[in-house]
């Protein structure tokens, strides 16, 4: 009898270690992935073929455009995203792939392998700017192709402070600029920035332009200090100058 209960012990806890097994899904860019940072998506659920030690996914007849990273992360039983930073497949020739995910789970080792399987055109995109300039990541500032490959936004009525931007492909998050959000200062009021990104390297550039107030009167206390105009002459209105500044006088 003794010996049964053993069996019957050894036997349940065998059944219950296999059933808390630990669950390990790949999740990303749905380009890449098939849905968008979705950590419990059965279909990128890795498998195991040595207990547990590595896990794999294959996925095929995946498009991947050369330049572009698509990101992704590996889920521990739906609520643990490894590691802090974004992983990164790339690929230096645009094509129709199979990518292998591979995750160790000793020192979450993780790493992947692309093999071509066919040829594909690369995307046209638009890009545009989103951002804390307006709104909380809600708004985005369509940008401007030229011939040359870039592409151009200007937003203009900053205040100064701090903002954060990306510069992103066709209104979505598949496909995105810098990795990490771009910190931009703007130190006055009233400045207009202009942002390039130049599609070929993914470059991003920032210049600021600050457009001066214009002021309707002279303050009433300082009625008595002459004005002149450009010419050296007496002026009562039009653009003057007093105290050694410019003003528009109505």
């Amino acid at each position: 009898m003794k010996n049964f209960f053993t069996l019957l012990f050894v036997s349940l806890f065998t059944v219950l270690a296999a059933s808390a097994e630990d669950t390990y899904v790949v999740a990303g860019v749905e380009v890449m992935m098939g849905s968008n940072w979705k950590g419990a998506d059965a279909d990128n659920q890795m498998t195991s073929s040595d207990g547990g030690e590595t896990y794999t996914l294959v996925k095929e007849g995946v498009k991947l455009e050369a330049g572009i990273a698509y990101e992704y992360k590996i889920v521990k039983n739906g609520n643990t995203w490894m590691p802090e930073e974004n992983q990164k497949v790339t690929v230096g020739e645009t094509g129709i792939y199979t990518i292998t995910f591979t995750f160790v789970v000793a020192g979450e080792s993780i790493s992947y392998s692309t093999v071509k399987t066919g040829n594909a055109e690369a995307t046209k995109h638009t890009y545009s700017v989103i951002g804390t300039f307006v709104d909380e990541w809600a708004t985005d500032f369509d940008m401007t192709e030229s011939p040359e490959g870039t592409w151009t936004a200007v937003i203009t009525g900053l205040a100064a402070g701090n903002y954060q931007f990306k510069v992103r492909a066709d209104r979505g998050w598949d496909i995105n600029y810098p990795s990490s959000d771009y910190q931009l200062t703007v130190e006055a009021d009233n400045t207009t920035v202009t942002i390039v990104f130049i599609e070929s390297t993914k470059e991003i550039s920032v210049s600021q332009t600050v457009v001066p107030t214009s002021i309707d009167k002279v303050n009433a206390a300082d009625d008595n200090v002459p004005v002149y105009n450009f010419a050296g002459m007496r002026a009562k209105k039009g653009l003057v100058i007093k105290n050694n500044k410019k003003y528009i006088l109505k």
